[in-house]
């Protein structure tokens, strides 16, 4: 009974003192829902083939501080009217940029009803930045916006 004890009680011990895990230099994410609930833990985000659902922003808002984002391969949103935006980001010192042979194919014609964006279908607005500070977005291979 005391060597179990002691040996618990090490154990505890052991425990409390460890340190706090540190958060992933680099993160690659290949699905839209992994890439938005897991993007505070990463200082460079690759986003790897990302299908983006219906009705669903890209959120990269409140990356920390110095964030490398890079879109690697296709990345492609499902289809409603909705207004969007399809990509979100907000934070400071953020670099997004495309890899070499990438492409953000939104598809629009799916949206494209001749109106623009004076009527007709609602179409979601490709991309948010309005909290984008001191940042650097380059090298972005954007095919068919919605609007």
């Amino acid at each position: 009974m005391f060597s179990s004890t002691v040996l618990l009680s090490g154990l505890v011990a052991s425990v409390l003192a460890a340190p706090a895990l540190e958060p992933r230099a680099s993160c690659t994410f290949t699905d839209a829902a992994t890439a938005i609930k897991n993007k505070a833990g990463c200082s460079t985000i690759i986003l790897n083939n990302i299908a983006v659902p219906a009705k669903t922003t890209l959120d990269l808002t409140k990356l920390k501080d110095g964030t490398h984002v890079i879109f690697q391969g296709k990345t492609t949103f499902g289809y409603a009217e909705w207004e969007g935006p399809l990509i979100s980001f907000t934070g400071n010192n953020l670099l997004i940029e495309g890899a070499s042979g990438h492409s953000i194919d939104c598809e629009g014609k799916r949206w494209w009803d001749g109106k623009g964006s004076n009527g007709g279908k609602t179409k979601p607005k490709f991309f948010s930045a309005h909290s984008l500070k001191n940042s650097n977005i380059k090298n972005l291979n954007v095919l068919n916006t919605p609007v």
